[in-house]
C-alpha cells in the first residue's frame, strides 16, 4: 500500500528571492512542527526562515518552515521539466529543477513527488511516495508502523481495534449471539441489534449491542422472515421484517413496537417477499417471483393496501429508499435502477453488471456490489456519469452498509471459511479487512463504533470494530 507524505513543498520564484523547503536529518523538516530554539538550516548559502529567523522562536507553531535565499539563478519548476530557465544546469526529459539542481521526484528522498517533499527516517522514496523501508509497514501519522499487529492502526493507518488485538491486519471479533438458526436480516439502534432467523425458528430477536444479554424473542412462528429494518416515527416506532413466505402463503411486511405483539402491515399476494427499506410510515419491498417493487403506507389502518411502482424486473435482489426515489438491483438482469418513491417511470443507472447484489446510497451516489466480478462500484444517484469502481477481487460480496467516510460489505465466501467483511473509503482506495474466516457471512450495519454482521452458516451475530 502506498504511503504518501503530504506537506506543501513548492519551489517559488517571488519578487527577486526564491522560496525552498528546509530539509535536514538534524532541523525542521516539511511536514513537522517547528521545535523552540531549533536551528533552522536551509539548502542555500545564507537561507533564513521566511520569517527572517534562522532559529525557531519558543511558542512558533508553524508546520511549515519555508526559507529566503538569496537568487543565484532564475530556476523553474515542473513535472518532467528540462529548461534551463536562463541559467543553471539542463534537466534530463524525466528531471524537474529543485533548488537549482536536477532531481528525478519518482525516486529523491528530499524532492519526493514534488520539490521539497523530504522523506523521513525509515522511509524512501518510490514512485514519488514516501514509503517504509520494512515490509508489512506502513506510514501511519509521523512513523512507520506494522499494520499487522499495531491495535491502533490493524490492517491500515487509523483502523483502531479499540480493547481487540490485531493479529494479522484483522481486529478482533466478538460473537454476541451463537446458536441461531440461518440468521438473515440485520438492523442495530442506539442499544440493541435485531436479527431475524429463517430457518426452523421461523423468528425475530434481539439482545445488547455487547452481547451481554440473552437473545430476546420479538416475534415467533413466522414465515421465513429476511430483512429487518427499524422505525422512529411517532406513529409506529419499532422493528419491521419481511416474511418471505411459502407456496404464496405468509408473505408480508409485519411490525412490532417492542414488546407489544407482532401486526401485519402489508400483505403480499405471492411468495418470494424480499428486501425492505423503510423512510417514515412508508415500506418498501420487493418481490422476487413476481419481478416487482411495492409500498405501503403503515400509519393507519393495517395491513394496508400495497402500491405496485415497478414491474418487469428481472429477479430483483435488494433495495434502499430516501424520500424521493426507490433504489435497487436486478440480479440476472444486471441493472442498478430506480423509480420515484411515489411511482413513475423507471430509470437505469447502470446496466451490464454481473449479478448486482448489495446497495446503498448517500446524498451523491448509489454503492452496489456485483457478485460475479468482485466489485464493489459507485454511480452517481441520477447515473449521469461513468461508475467508478472502488474495489475489486473481492470473493462474492453480498450486501452493503455505508456511513459518512466508508463502504462495509460482506464477502459470502465459496466455503465455510473465506467469507469475510471488509471497508474501503467512499472514494476508493486500499481495501481493509475487518473480519477473516466468516462462515457465509450476509446482512452487515455499522454504527459509530462497531460493524455488525450475521453469519448464515455460522449461525452467530458478530461485531468488531470498524
Amino acid at each position: 500500500m502506498r504511503n504518501l507524505f503530504f506537506g506543501v513543498g513548492a519551489f517559488v520564484a517571488l519578487s527577486g528571492l526564491s522560496l525552498q523547503a528546509c530539509s535536514s536529518d538534524d532541523t525542521t523538516e516539511p511536514g513537522s512542527a517547528c521545535v523552540p530554539n531549533q536551528a533552522i538550516v536551509c539548502d542555500c548559502p545564507g537561507g533564513k526562515a521566511s520569517n527572517g529567523l534562522t532559529v525557531c522562536k519558543p511558542g512558533d507553531s508553524t508546520v511549515y518552515v519555508s526559507c529566503e535565499c538569496e537568487p543565484t539563478s532564475v530556476t523553474t519548476t515542473g513535472s518532467g521539466g528540462s529548461g534551463t530557465g536562463g541559467m543553471g544546469p539542463t534537466c534530463k526529459a524525466e528531471e524537474t529543477k529543485c533548488s537549482g539542481s536536477c532531481v528525478d521526484l519518482k525516486v529523491d528522498d528530499k524532492n519526493c513527488g514534488t520539490c521539497g517533499i523530504f522523506c523521513k527516517k525509515g522511509t524512501a522514496c518510490l514512485a514519488g511516495a514516501c514509503e517504509c523501508l520494512l515490509a508489512g509497514q506502513e506510514y501511519c501519522g509521523s512513523a512507520c508502523l506494522d499494520i499487522s499487529v499495531n491495535v491502533k492502526n490493524c490492517g491500515g493507518c487509523g483502523h483502531d481495534c479499540l480493547d481487540g488485538a490485531c493479529l494479522g491486519g484483522v481486529c478482533s471479533s466478538t460473537e454476541i449471539a451463537k446458536g441461531q438458526d440461518e440468521p438473515y436480516g440485520l438492523a442495530v439502534d442506539a442499544t440493541y441489534v435485531y436479527w431475524s432467523s429463517a430457518g426452523v425458528k421461523n423468528s425475530i430477536y434481539r439482545t445488547k449491542l455487547d452481547g451481554s444479554t440473552m437473545p430476546e424473542l420479538i416475534a415467533g412462528n413466522q414465515k421465513l422472515p429476511h430483512e429487518v429494518a427499524l422505525s422512529t416515527d411517532a406513529k409506529f416506532t419499532g422493528v419491521l421484517w419481511v416474511n418471505s413466505g411459502l407456496a404464496d402463503q405468509g408473505a408480508a411486511v409485519m411490525g412490532a413496537k417492542v414488546p407489544s405483539m407482532p401486526i401485519t402491515l402489508a400483505l403480499s399476494a405471492k411468495d418470494s417477499v424480499r428486501s425492505l427499506a423503510v423512510v417514515g410510515v412508508n415500506a418498501f419491498w420487493l418481490n422476487q417471483k413476481m419481478g416487482e417493487l411495492w409500498t405501503a403506507d403503515f400509519s393507519g389502518v393495517v395491513p394496508a393496501t400495497p402500491v405496485k411502482l415497478a414491474s418487469l424486473l428481472s429477479q430483483p435482489w435488494d433495495l434502499v429508499a430516501d424520500g424521493a426515489f426507490v433504489y435497487y438491483t436486478t440480479y440476472s438482469g444486471g441493472e442498478v435502477r430506480r423509480v420515484g418513491a411515489a411511482g413513475g417511470t423507471q430509470k437505469v443507472l447502470v446496466k451490464g453488471l454481473g449479478n448486482p447484489t448489495g446497495i446503498a446510497i448517500d446524498a451523491n451516489y448509489a454503492y452496489y456490489a456485483t457478485e460475479n466480478s468482485g466489485e464493489i462500484s459507485r454511480v452517481l444517484l441520477d447515473g449521469s456519469k461513468v461508475p467508478d469502481v472502488l474495489a475489486t477481487m473481492q470473493l462474492k460480496p453480498a450486501h452493503l452498509a455505508i456511513d459518512a467516510k466508508f463502504v462495509y460489505w460482506t464477502n459470502y465466501g465459496t466455503s465455510d471459511t473465506d467469507g469475510s467483511v471488509a471497508k474501503v473509503s467512499l472514494a476508493g482506495g486500499d481495501v481493509i479487512v475487518l473480519a477473516a474466516g466468516q462462515n457465509q457471512p450476509l446482512q452487515v450495519a455499522v454504527d459509530d463504533t462497531s460493524v455488525y454482521w450475521t453469519t448464515f452458516g455460522g449461525k452467530t451475530i458478530m461485531k468488531a470494530p470498524k
